[in-house]
């Protein structure tokens, strides 16, 4: 997790009694938001790590969980990387509690460090490989895709990618504020459930 993102999702969820969290497509999370009562989910295997699941949810995107069993349930730079992220959104609806959050964030591929890649002939997210992207949004798909699955109750952006760490912080919020379908390389909802 990267702290400028990682600060951004913390701020969204201040507000909100953190009971039991389900992180979906989790890596190490944990180790930057310290959740006490944590349950990851990840493609890769983190054997021995507590409170890690493996399953594979570019395959199958039934989480196994009971219904309306957690407080926050968040997919941070996930959803992009499985064929079918509209089936694990209403996966992600059913396990959250009625008064739960829901934190998605999706990666702009359009923002300006992946349009400098294209120009250079860099191949977005290494390839074709297992963990690379395979569905992929831009700022106003990201948009659409959340509004379309949760109910967005506050929305975040980040500039992030090439250089932008050596950039001071106020100024990365500004440029990604102004200009999201640029600057902000990730863009990040809370959001809460929604039923039909």
């Amino acid at each position: 997790m990267e702290v400028y993102r990682g600060n951004k999702i913390k701020e969204l969820i201040k507000d909100k009694k953190v009971g039991k969290v389900l992180d979906i497509g989790c890596g190490m999370n944990n180790k930057f938001f310290k959740f006490k009562n944590y349950t990851g989910i990840d493609v890769r295997d983190y054997k021995g790590i507590k409170n890690i699941v493996h399953l594979d949810l570019l395959v199958d995107t039934k989480l196994p969980f009971k219904s309306n069993s957690f407080d926050v349930v968040m997919a941070t730079e996930f959803l992009e990387h499985i064929t079918r992220p509209d089936m694990l959104a209403a996966e992600m609806n059913r396990v959250v509690k009625k008064d739960g959050v829901i934190i998605v964030s999706l990666p702009n591929e359009l923002a300006y460090g992946c349009r400098f890649g294209f120009l250079f002939g860099k191949v977005l997210n290494n390839g074709f490989n297992l963990y690379s992207h395979k569905y992929l949004f831009d700022y106003f798909k990201a948009k659409e895709f959340v509004n379309k699955y949760f109910n967005v109750k506050k929305e975040r952006v980040a500039m992030m990618g090439v250089g932008s760490e050596f950039v001071p912080d106020f100024i990365r919020d500004f440029l990604a504020k102004i200009w999201p379908q640029m600057f902000a390389k990730s863009v990040i909802f809370k959001c809460s459930k929604k039923t039909n």
